[in-house]
Formats: C-alpha cells, sequence, structure tokens
C-alpha cells in the first residue's frame, strides 16, 4: 500500500505543477485523503519519508521497517516521474523552467519548507499516535488540509513540496534544480526530528 500511496501522491503532485493548474492544492489533498483512508489499516500508509523519520524517532516504527518505507517511498516517487514526463507533452514540460533559491531566498525556502513540513508531521502524529484518539473518518481531514494550506502559503516560493519523495520528483522533472534540492531534502529530513520533540513537548503538557 505503501508504494501504491506514495506513486500516487507523487503523480498527482507532478500532474498539477507541470500543467500549472489554479486547483493544484485540491488535486494534491484530494487523492491524499483517499490514499490516508486506504492504507489506515495497513503497515506503513505514511507517504512521506520525513513522516517516517518521525514515526521511528516516536518508536512506532522498527528501524528495518523504517528503512524499508524509505525505498519503498523513493522508488515510488522515481515511477511517478517517468510516468509523468511519459504522459505530459514535452513542450509543456519545458515551459516549467528549473527553480533554483539563492541567497535570501535559499534561506527562506528553507526555513518554510521546515516549518511546513513540520506542521503537517505534527498534525500526522496527532492524530494517528496519540493514545486517546482512535483512527476514525476525520483521520484523514487534518492532514489534507495541512497539505493545502501549506500549498497556498508557499506555493509560489517553493512548489510546496512537503516531502522528499515529491523534492526528488520535481528534480527529476526540472522543476527545481539539483542544488535547491539537497536544501528540500535537509528542510524536509529536519522537520521529521523537530516534529517528533514538537509532539512530545507539547503532549507532556496535556
Amino acid at each position: 500500500m505503501e508504494a501504491i500511496g506514495n506513486f500516487v501522491l507523487v503523480f498527482a503532485f507532478g500532474v498539477a505543477i507541470t500543467t500549472h493548474s489554479w486547483f493544484s492544492p485540491l488535486l494534491i489533498a484530494a487523492p491524499l485523503v483517499a490514499m490516508v483512508y486506504s492504507g489506515t489499516r495497513a503497515p506503513g500508509g505514511h507517504y512521506n519519508p520525513a513522516l517516517t523519520i518521525a514515526m521511528l524517532i516516536r518508536h512506532r516504527l522498527a528501524p528495518r521497517t523504517a528503512l524499508a518505507l524509505w525505498l519503498v517511498q523513493s522508488a515510488a516517487g522515481l515511477l511517478a516521474a517517468v510516468s509523468v514526463r511519459a504522459i505530459i507533452d514535452p513542450k509543456q514540460l519545458a515551459v516549467t523552467a528549473a527553480m533554483t533559491v539563492k541567497g535570501p531566498t535559499l534561506a527562506a525556502a528553507f526555513a518554510l519548507e521546515l516549518v511546513l513540513t513540520c506542521a503537517l508531521c505534527c498534525v500526522t502524529l496527532e492524530v494517528s499516535t496519540r493514545n486517546s484518539h482512535t483512527v476514525d473518518d476525520y483521520y484523514a481531514w487534518p492532514i489534507a488540509f495541512s497539505v493545502i494550506a501549506g500549498a497556498v502559503v508557499i506555493g509560489a516560493i517553493t512548489n510546496g513540496a512537503f516531502d522528499p519523495s515529491v523534492s526528488l520528483h520535481d528534480a527529476l522533472l526540472a522543476i527545481i534544480s539539483w542544488p535547491t534540492l539537497c536544501v528540500y531534502l535537509l528542510s524536509q529530513l529536519l522537520s521529521g526530528i523537530a516534529a517528533t520533540i514538537t509532539f512530545v513537548s507539547l503532549a507532556d503538557h496535556h
């Protein structure tokens, strides 16, 4: 389920971004809701390596399981990038210039991806790991709304990836440059650590 869900999400993101749809946040969030519902009872169901890091630090995953999930997520993201490239008109792909951030914009992009990916991971930890909650019908919606809000707020600045698999996909399609990819990956992976620290700190006050 992890491979299917990650492929669907990254594929939806790729199509939405490369076609320059005004409804990109909704086009990304809608399949996220569907995949979260579908994968609720399956092992993993993270669809995001940053969240897998958070779950690992939260002791909800064994290191070996986390490694397997990272490999699956990366492979699914790669396959999604190949699929998007195969179906989207090359002329349309050529219009999407590679985003390169530098100077103050580089720091801003790093901070924005870090903060909003951290927020996404915190929300997911809250609805999926707190003992006072049960996995029910509302489970997917806070996660989806986190993605929508983040994409609307910073989509024009960083494309609003919030996911290392998506960032890798963007680099493979030349939506972002490879140096920019390194910045995004670092911020997103650090966000998984920051989310766990934040979540545990807040939980201590409940």
